[in-house]
């Protein structure tokens, strides 16, 4: 005796209907995913430029705080040491005392 496996229509189309609910929300959640992670101004994308653009711009502050620092040490030179002021105006500004000779070398 054969036996043979009969389908009943109606349940091969509630099995179909089931895995397309499941891949309908599946999809769907996937592009909440997308719209909610990739593409919203919290994106992980701007995120990441974000915290890149943060650690730029810190090292940039350092940079200045060193600046500043060291500018203002040379501000306290100018205003206490005069011979640090007078090296300054013999070299930048060609400053000579009187009775002083200035000799150029030339150099072939």
């Amino acid at each position: 005796m054969r036996r043979t496996r009969k389908y009943n229509y109606s349940d091969t189309e509630e099995i179909s209907s089931k895995k397309l609910f499941y891949l309908l929300v599946i999809i769907l959640g996937l592009c909440i995913f997308i719209i909610t992670f990739v593409a919203s101004d919290y994106s992980i994308v701007q995120v990441i430029k974000l915290n890149k653009m943060k650690k730029e711009l810190y090292s940039e502050i350092n940079q200045l705080k060193m600046q500043q620092d060291s500018l203002k040490a040379e501000r306290l030179r100018l205003e206490r040491d005069l011979e640090y002021i007078e090296k300054i105006a013999r070299e930048r500004y060609r400053m000579v005392k009187k009775g002083e000779r200035v000799f150029k070398v030339i150099e072939k």
